[in-house]
């Protein structure tokens, strides 16, 4: 006679109906926050209020858009960290603590390191277009990863930093945790226990909200800074921190999701008045015209607003998207990536949609549905099942029908594609800020070139018998090359002209009636020598030589476009407005170029500068990175 079998458990049906039911709401929780996040990005550039340093600052812009972004804004992310306190509170507890720490190391570091490998290099090329387009940086900035003092504030990892800031407060929290146990009432204190009371009543949001008002009152713009840098911010890293745990607290909490959707409704409300008196608010805040008294009154509903939206949010999904829906559960899945992915997509859609001429919101619609999409696809074709997909969602999918090599097919040829465009891209343009940068702009009359070697400079004025040398870089007497340069001139009997042009910095009239006198005077060939690794003053040089020589604007143009790698063409180059106004004062007056009439202009130019010099004082130092001098925001 055999030995009966142990019975097997049964789960109770509508337990498991209940934690299925849950499940799906805290799914399409995500969902919709990972949607939000997409929208929120890219709606940015169409606020009215200034916003510091975005990819580009669009004209078309309404005040119901600033509305959007701060409800987003409000309580998107602090949504995110509660939701990852509830994935991992379980683990944080039973898991040894070597065994956690690896966890999150292998999950959120690994997915940090793709990012930046892959996501990150398309983000900067993105910026850097943008601030090149917008003026705000020049070629030499990236060459030389030399950035102009007010964008050092916004150098960071762009939007990983919630990714860096999950990882230290899941190690932090998994230590203090393990800390705790040594000592009971330290234990019962981190546990929350004396929290779920607070938790589970319909004023639970405005107990917590007084932490978060005690973190604003000290550093008001904490929820306020879109762009973080590369270092934690101690005031961020403790907002988020709250909310973090409270989602640790809610999940060892019985019945906390029934509470939260019994709820739902009475915290949607208060989240909404309270928002309706933060808008007035947030508004002076951003145009820097809030008093003290609105100060403390910001403070106080926005640490009400944020709570209540958040439990008020999670608990609306809970109590009415806790069916099963097949897109939601898909989109779940590739919400990770989502967040991951869509940042230069939606940065690169906003440069696209920045010349048209359409309605905000209809800019922000097509942005934010490329982002997504494209995104999406991406996922599907490139990620769910390949080893992409296993570092982003912990585990690998399987396909029904494909297998090996064939899974890692699509986001293998996006690299590939990606590295011969870059390899194409550098080959391209290493002459113009590594090399020589020689070019022929007449033949047998006036060349080009980068900043040369004493020994390049010597060769190339025997290989075309150059007689003088036009130098545009600012020059410096104790400057060895500057010495070099000097001497090799003064041996070969070579005429030299030296300014002090800057490629940050828009010439001014008297520069440009300096630099047309020097070349009317050299004697030809002549060599116009730029900047260090830079072809943009060789550039301008070359345009204003080729309209003396009675060419026409747009070949003179010409000198700044995408042949000498001028990222920016001519037409968002800094150094060649002077040469952009004077084609718009010849379309306006109706004239043909000449070289009289090209000179007269510059002579009468004058006086306008100083009237542009004096309003420029006038600027206040947050206005540079908001896309001047010919891209103003309407304050």
């Amino acid at each position: 006679m055999t030995a009966a079998a142990p019975p097997v458990p049964v789960q109770n049906p509508t337990r498991l109906a209940d934690m299925v039911r849950t499940a799906n709401g805290l799914n399409a929780a995500r969902v919709f926050a990972s949607v939000l996040v997409v929208i929120f990005h890219a709606a940015i550039p169409y606020m009215v209020s200034p916003i510091p340093i975005w990819v580009v600052h669009d004209t078309a812009q309404h005040v119901s858009i600033d509305l959007l972004v701060f409800w987003i804004n409000g309580f998107v992310m602090p949504l995110f960290f509660l939701l990852a306190g509830l994935s991992i509170a379980k683990a944080s507890w039973q898991l040894p603590f070597r065994e956690f720490v690896w966890q999150r190391f292998s999950r959120l570091g690994a997915t940090i390191l793709l990012a930046v490998f892959l996501i990150m290099p398309l983000l900067l090329f993105s910026w850097a277009i943008g601030l090149l387009w917008t003026e705000r940086l020049t070629i030499p900035n990236l060459v030389r990863l030399r950035f102009p003092r007010e964008l050092h504030a916004y150098l960071g990892p762009g939007h990983l930093w919630f990714l860096e800031y999950l990882l230290l407060m899941s190690v932090a929290w998994s230590a203090v945790a393990r800390v705790s146990l040594r000592w009971p009432f330290m234990a019962r204190l981190v546990q929350g226990k004396w929290a779920h009371r607070a938790l589970g009543s319909v004023g639970g949001p405005l107990v917590f909200a007084l932490s978060t008002a005690a973190i604003l009152a000290f550093d008001v713009d904490t929820p306020f800074r879109l762009i973080a840098p590369f270092m934690p911010d101690l005031a961020r890293v403790l907002y988020y921190l709250a909310f973090f745990v409270a989602g640790i607290w809610l999940a060892g909490m019985s019945q906390s999701f029934a509470t939260l959707r019994a709820h739902a409704i009475v915290h949607l409300v208060v989240a909404t008045v309270a928002f309706g008196g933060l808008c007035p608010l947030t508004l002076c805040y951003f145009a820097k015209t809030l008093q003290v008294p609105g100060q403390w009154a910001l403070t106080g509903l926005q640490a009400i607003f944020v709570w209540c939206m958040v439990f008020g949010f999670l608990g609306a999904m809970l109590r009415w998207c806790s069916d099963r829906h097949e897109w939601i559960r898909y989109v779940n899945e590739a919400s990770f990536w989502l967040y991951l992915a869509h940042f230069p997509v939606v940065c690169a859609m906003q440069l696209v949609v920045w010349p048209l001429q359409i309605n905000p919101w209809g800019k922000v619609l097509i942005v934010a549905a490329t982002g997504i999409a494209v995104s999406l696809i991406a996922y599907e074709y490139c990620v769910r099942y390949s080893w992409l997909g296993a570092v982003i969602n912990g585990s690998r999918k399987q396909h029904v029908t494909t297998r090996g090599w064939r899974l890692e097919a699509g986001w293998l040829s996006l690299v590939s594609v990606g590295l011969m465009l870059l390899t194409g891209f550098l080959w391209t343009g290493w002459n113009s800020v590594a090399g020589s940068n020689l070019h022929t702009v007449v033949a047998g009359s006036i060349y080009r070139s980068n900043r040369l070697e004493p020994n390049e400079l010597n060769e190339i004025i025997t290989q075309h018998k150059i007689r003088s040398v036009i130098s545009l870089a600012d020059g410096n007497a104790n400057d060895g090359w500057f010495q070099s340069q000097q001497e090799i001139c003064t041996d070969r009997g070579i005429q030299l002209a030296t300014m002090a042009f800057k490629e940050s910095e828009v010439p001014s009239s008297a520069d440009l009636e300096q630099l047309q006198l020097a070349l009317k005077e050299s004697w030809r060939p002549v060599l116009i020598i730029g900047g260090n690794r830079s072809p943009t003053l060789s550039g301008f040089g070359s345009a204003v030589a080729i309209l003396l020589e009675g060419d026409s604007l747009d070949v003179a143009l010409g000198q700044l476009d995408l042949r000498f790698f001028q990222l920016e063409g001519p037409e968002h180059c800094i150094v060649a407005q002077p040469l952009r106004e004077y084609r718009d004062w010849l379309s306006a007056n109706k004239t043909a170029h000449s070289v009289d009439t090209f000179c007269q202009w510059t002579k009468q130019v004058q006086a306008t500068e100083t009237e542009m010099a004096a309003a420029k004082k006038q600027q206040p130092a947050w206005q540079a990175t908001m896309g001047a001098p010919r891209y103003p925001r309407r304050f």
